[in-house]
């Protein structure tokens, strides 16, 4: 292992060193309590959990969390000491040399749907959270959609306001004038509106090529989130193809996301 990646997990917390030493000798998963995270060797543990629409449950619908579950998932975390990070914290650690919390996990929103206003917002702010809300910006006051109004005052609440594309297309099979319209526009367009930095990108479906990421850099973007789970990262992997967890509206499967018993 590097000093880079040793250093890493040294700085995540007292039970990551512990776990990290006992690797050494024994290269397994380090399981503590039901609630505690599960530490892997040569990783670093730092989830991101991904959440479409906080709304009443619309059948067997995968994209819906409801707002009481929701409102459940944000305590537990709270209860079991969990440390919710800003996206800046979490690539300002992974690939920079600012040191973890213990217990990290990220909040993402996909769409910028009006639910997450009516309903994430206040249990967040409930908990002191922040989160990073991806919008499609030609949607931003349409129905079923966030206003301006609404993303102006999470902003002055700490939350995050990132983005999604103009118009949430297939970005691998784009070409590079429709990649760099749609990551291009949407980053200017929300800079305007909010007065923020646009540093972070959600693939729209979680689809990207090579394309995509070449003008992701050449625009200033720091990091694209994906589809794929995981709960652990290197700073081997691709500060443009970051895993996060989709989380499912149930505590059971929420709690096996967090900790890393459960992939998928």
């Amino acid at each position: 292992m590097s000093y880079l990646g040793f250093y890493k997990i040294f700085s995540t917390s007292v039970v990551g060193v512990m776990t990290y030493v006992a690797s050494l000798s024994h290269p397994v998963a380090s399981v503590g309590g039901i609630n505690d995270p599960i530490y892997k060797p040569g990783m670093i543990y730092a989830p991101i959990l991904m959440y479409h629409h906080v709304a009443p449950k619309i059948g067997d619908n995968p994209y819906y969390v409801s707002p009481d579950i929701f409102e459940q998932q944000m305590a537990w975390l709270h209860d079991n000491n969990y440390n919710v990070i800003s996206l800046d914290k979490f690539y300002n650690s992974i690939y920079g040399d600012e040191l973890l919390p213990s217990r990290p996990v990220v909040l993402t929103f996909d769409d910028g749907a009006k639910d997450h206003y009516l309903n994430a917002y206040p249990a967040m702010k409930k908990y002191g959270f922040t989160g990073t809300f991806y919008i499609i910006t030609n949607d931003v006051g349409g129905r079923g959609f966030m206003s301006w109004d609404m993303l102006k005052e999470m902003v002055r609440d700490g939350m995050d306001i990132q983005s999604h594309t103009v118009h949430h297309p297939n970005l691998a099979a784009a070409g590079e004038d429709e990649n760099r319209l749609e990551l291009a526009k949407s980053k200017k367009v929300i800079e305007e509106k909010l007065g923020t930095t646009v540093k972070h990108l959600a693939y729209p479906g979680g689809a990207y090529s090579d394309t995509t990421i070449k003008v992701l850099e050449e625009l200033g973007y720091l990091t694209a989130t994906t589809v794929k789970h995981s709960q652990y990262h290197s700073p081997d992997i691709s500060n443009y193809e970051i895993p996060r967890m989709h989380i499912d509206s149930d505590m059971e499967s929420f709690a096996g996301f967090v900790t890393g018993r459960r992939k998928d």
